[in-house]
Formats: C-alpha cells, sequence, structure tokens
C-alpha cells in the first residue's frame, strides 16, 4: 500500500519465506491481489507493478527471494464492480522445493480429479526448485485461481505440513483435491474478489483520492476483513455500508466434494451478494501533480 504513494519507482528483493500454511503465498499474490491492485492504481502504474520469485523459501528455513517493482501513481481511483460474471477457466502452478519432482504431478492429478468434474479448461505449471533456488526448507504445494471473463480473479490454495510439525501429514494428491475444493467454496461464495483479497480492496476504497463513492460486490466476510474495516475507520475515519443484492449464479457441486457422498445435487452460488460501498478519504500523492 506504501508504492502507489511513493516519490520515486520501487525496485526491491525482498528474501524470506515465500510459501506458508495459513498465509497468502507470493503466488496467491500475484495472481489474486495484483488485478485488483491494478484496477485501482490506474494503467499506467498497475501496468509496471511485477512480482517475479527469484528463489523459493518454505517455511520455517526460508531462504526465498522475491523481485518487487512498482511505480508510483498520483492517486488511487474509485472501484465500481458490481456485476459478477462466470468463470471460464482455471490455471495453477504445483510447486515443490527439496522433494522428489513427482510430488508436483500428484499434486495435479489430485485437483484435476475434482475440479475436471466442473470445467475442461483446467491448466497447471509445474515450478520444481532445487538446489539454491529451493530455499532451505522442504515443501510442496498447489496454488489454484479461476478467472472470470469480467477480469475477476477466485484463488484457493494448499500446501505441506512444515518441516517438524506435529499435524497430520497428507499425501501430494489429498493436498491438490484440497486445494481444489477451497477454489470452489471461493466460487460458491461468490462477488467480484475472493476472501483473501477482500482486506486489499477495502484498504484500497479507503484511499480513493477524489473522495468519490466506490460499489465493490463481496462474499461473506471473513474475520480479518472485519479487523481490517475496524481499522479503516479508526485511522482513515471511513465508514463502509452494506447491503445484500440477489444474484443469479447457479452452480452444481457433488454431494462428493461437500460431504463426501456419491449422489449429486445442485447448491444455489451464495444466492445473496454482498455491495460494499464508501467513500475514499482523499488519499492523495503529494510528489506527483494532480491533473
Amino acid at each position: 500500500m506504501v508504492a502507489p504513494f511513493c516519490k520515486t519507482p520501487i525496485e526491491s528483493t525482498l528474501v524470506g519465506v515465500s510459501n506458508v500454511p495459513h498465509d497468502p503465498s507470493v503466488d496467491m499474490i500475484t495472481q489474486s491481489w495484483l488485478p485488483t491492485y491494478r484496477i485501482s492504481v490506474g494503467l499506467s502504474a498497475g501496468a509496471s507493478t511485477k512480482i517475479d520469485i527469484q528463489k523459493r523459501g518454505v517455511y520455517p528455513g526460508g531462504g526465498g527471494e522475491v523481485l518487487f517493482s512498482s511505480r508510483p501513481c498520483s492517486g488511487v481511483v474509485p472501484i465500481d464492480k458490481i456485476d459478477v460474471g462466470k468463470v471460464y477457466r482455471v490455471r495453477g502452478i504445483a510447486w515443490s522445493c527439496r522433494v522428489s519432482s513427482s510430488y508436483g504431478q500428484s499434486l495435479v492429478s489430485g485437483a484435476k480429479s475434482v475440479l475436471n468434474q466442473f470445467l475442461s479448461d483446467v491448466y497447471f505449471t509445474i515450478d520444481h526448485r532445487k538446489g539454491q533456488y529451493a530455499g532451505k526448507s522442504p515443501g510442496f504445494g498447489l496454488t489454484l485461481w479461476a478467472e472470470r471473463k469480467d477480469g475477476g480473479v477466485y484463488s484457493a490454495e494448499a500446501m505441506s505440513e512444515p518441516e517438524g510439525s506435529d499435524n497430520v501429514l497428507m499425501d501430494a494428491e489429498t493436498i491438490g483435491k484440497l486445494a481444489a475444493n477451497r477454489l470452489l467454496d471461493q466460487i460458491y461464495r461468490g462477488g467480484f474478489i475472493d476472501s483473501g483479497t477482500q482486506s486489499l480492496a477495502f484498504v484500497l476504497m479507503a484511499c480513493e483520492s477524489g473522495r468519490n463513492a466506490s460499489r465493490l460486490a463481496v462474499g461473506n466476510l471473513s474475520e480479518y476483513s472485519v479487523c481490517t474495516l475496524r481499522l479503516i475507520q479508526k485511522f482513515l475515519g471511513v465508514t463502509f455500508n452494506f447491503q445484500y443484492q440477489s444474484q443469479d449464479n447457479p452452480i452444481k457441486l457433488s454431494e462428493e466434494n461437500v460431504e463426501e457422498n456419491e449422489n449429486e445435487t445442485d447448491i444455489d452460488s451464495n444466492s445473496k451478494m454482498l455491495i460494499a460501498t464508501c467513500f475514499g478519504a482523499g488519499v492523495q500523492n503529494i510528489n506527483k501533480s494532480i491533473r
């Protein structure tokens, strides 16, 4: 959030952990967060914002290296995204570090066994790292994102337990299925963005530079998003208004994905969608001229 308001362009190398359970990975930030960020900062600054994984670093050892580049903008533009399109394809990255390369194929196999029931356009990239590019700890995981024709993205991921963890270990194929089911859950929740991107979108809406109204369709709010809204009200004085809006977006899931039964059932994607509305706080980049 600091990058758009800097005086000069940023080109920085970030080191540490790139993949950790229960927190968004660099892959998820790249595929899900950046599209929302680019909508808010404008075409010029958005196109120059890039994240490139030089080295992966799995928790707890880390050793990752990520290159981040960004250009400043004069201000954040309002968001108006209340119409939600249909998912037309799914993409994913199956990554592995300091383990056998066969783990990547197992991750893909598990995810496809779930996703191909609903969509044929499913494609994965396998990213196997070794040596100095694999960090200091072993691990493997899968990041998925579903793309819509209106430019929206839903994302989800799952990865192996960290080295030395006391939790029950899962094989690669099971982790692939878990990531796929998490993605289906995000699609079911609805909204223009997934639950993991809500907090970023709310901050961008609150920092809108012209004190204009922004509108965004979201699914059920996550606990993290609720905490973010409280912090926004405390520090920026911006209050959000939420109203339910009916949507007609039925999807077909199998009971195997929901309750592990073999019978098939029709489930409506979140029949009511939240429309978040707020007026920006007028945050501007004083280092750039306002035209």
